[in-house]
């Protein structure tokens, strides 16, 4: 089922009724079909090009909202796991493979599936919301990176460990961003465009543990060379 059927059949009370509500989640006039700027809908403004207000229901569609995003991830969800997992698996052994396997999964989340409800926020939502999202995914990338890079020192077990690993941290990224959308899709779909006061905060506490992570990540690559040097020392000394 597509995003738009999906959204077609969040009411049965009378296909016109019905079709106006899927317009309405498609950010269009429910009258003209015209595209309309999503504040227009949430605050009742007229639109511009009919003059028509279109009404918007803020319990009903905002649970269409949430439910059209669970959706979108659900048809996708063990494609992702699944090809993350072989793909993951083929590479392990090499250095870096998996963890660049891991971020495009990532990316192609972030693209394909938390992008899209970010066009329901008023701008200054819009900015903290992407940006704290953006530090979420630097976050269980570096989180990937780091844990990925130390099971290469595991000999014979790095291929599944890694695999492991690598669907765990797309899962916490995507599973993590969808149940942060889904508070801010309701917040925005009561209308109410004031951020609070952890809007604010939960971006600069990011930004400090992604400092963090990133010197881990730093510490964790000079000891993986190190250890290298030392193995490689170590088999010149047999031969």
């Amino acid at each position: 089922m597509t995003d738009d059927s999906q959204l077609s059949n969040v009411m049965t009370r009378g296909a016109p009724e019905a079709h106006q509500r899927a317009l309405i989640l498609k950010r269009r006039c429910a009258h003209c079909a015209e595209p309309v700027s999503a504040r227009i809908l949430l605050k009742g403004e007229a639109c511009e090009g009919c003059g028509r207000v279109s009404r918007w229901q803020r319990d009903a569609d905002a649970d269409a909202l949430i439910l059209a995003l669970d959706a979108r991830w659900s048809r996708r969800r063990w494609w992702v796991y699944g090809i993350l997992a072989a793909s993951t698996f083929a590479t392990g052994m090499f250095p870096l493979a998996a963890t660049l396997l891991t971020v495009a999964a990532m990316i192609y989340a972030r693209l394909a599936i938390i992008r899209s409800p970010l066009q329901w926020f008023d701008p200054l939502r819009r900015f903290t919301s992407r940006f704290t999202l953006r530090l979420w995914m630097l976050i269980t990338g570096l989180m990937a990176l780091v844990c990925n890079e130390l099971l290469t020192l595991v000999p014979w077990a790095n291929m599944p460990l890694k695999m492991l690993a690598s669907v765990l941290f797309v899962a916490l990224f995507v599973e993590g961003s969808i149940f942060f959308l889904r508070g801010r899709l309701r917040r925005a779909a009561s209308g109410d465009s004031s951020l609070q006061l952890w809007e604010w905060g939960l971006p600069l506490g990011l930004t400090g543990a992604a400092l963090g992570i990133s010197a881990a990540a730093v510490a964790a690559t000079l000891f993986i060379i190190e250890a290298a040097q030392g193995l490689w020392a170590m088999f010149l000394g047999w031969i």
